[in-house]
């Protein structure tokens, strides 16, 4: 929360779980009671957590508007616009059905955009090809093997793809494989892991810290 309020941020007009593991939506009672929620946008999939319960709770207190959005739906946020492109329909009997129903987004200004999958794998991908191009790439599932690939770099062709992990994570997160297609595809790759990655645009490029480039 000190980030974004350092960032001058005073009003959340969208805020997005994409689906409902904690490591997604464990802060998000934190900042329901730090800044004011326009709506919020949510993958439908019950997890049946208490993390999860609590955040619907929370979001029935503050009686804030409430959505589950599936491919197809698209709104403008002034001059941003939101394209749902996941799910597309529930998928079962997956390694993590969780992660394979989660909220797919891309987001619109000017001639930038950026795709968030949240931890979509394979089976979730495979609903939603083609996927469309993007400026911005947050890779799926924090760099895993099921998340991204080479034949995803190639077809979405990122100028700047973001890997979010926790250093030392028990995971292995990002998977070598991922990070040999990212170095083979020469695209401009951020890590979470060496801090909040801050990416600024006016629609028509944009900018960041040179520096935490890795290469």
């Amino acid at each position: 929360m000190r980030y974004l309020k350092s960032c001058g941020v005073k009003r959340v007009d969208l805020l997005v779980a994409t689906h409902p593991h904690e490591d997604h939506i464990g802060g998000m009672k934190e900042l329901l009671s730090a800044f004011p929620v326009g709506k919020i946008w949510d993958s439908g999939y019950n997890h049946g957590s208490r993390v999860q319960r609590d955040f619907y709770r929370a979001i029935k207190d503050g009686k804030i508007a409430f959505g589950r959005p599936k491919r197809g739906f698209s709104e403008n946020f002034g001059d941003v616009r939101v394209d749902v492109l996941g799910p597309a329909k529930l998928l079962k009997n997956t390694d993590s059905d969780a992660n394979n129903n989660g909220l797919v987004l891309l987001v619109t200004y000017g001639d930038i955009s950026f795709l968030i999958t949240g931890d979509m794998e394979r089976e979730e991908r495979r609903t939603l090809e083609p996927l469309p191009q993007a400026t911005v790439l947050k890779a799926a599932h924090h760099g895993s093997r099921n998340g991204t690939d080479g034949n995803m770099l190639r077809e979405l062709s990122p100028e700047i793809i973001i890997l979010s992990y926790a250093r030392g994570n028990s995971y292995g997160h990002p998977h070598k494989e991922v990070v040999k297609a990212i170095r083979e595809a020469g695209v401009r790759r951020f890590d979470t892991a060496d801090g909040t990655v801050k990416l600024r645009t006016d629609g028509k490029g944009i900018t960041f810290e040179r520096k935490r480039v890795v290469k």
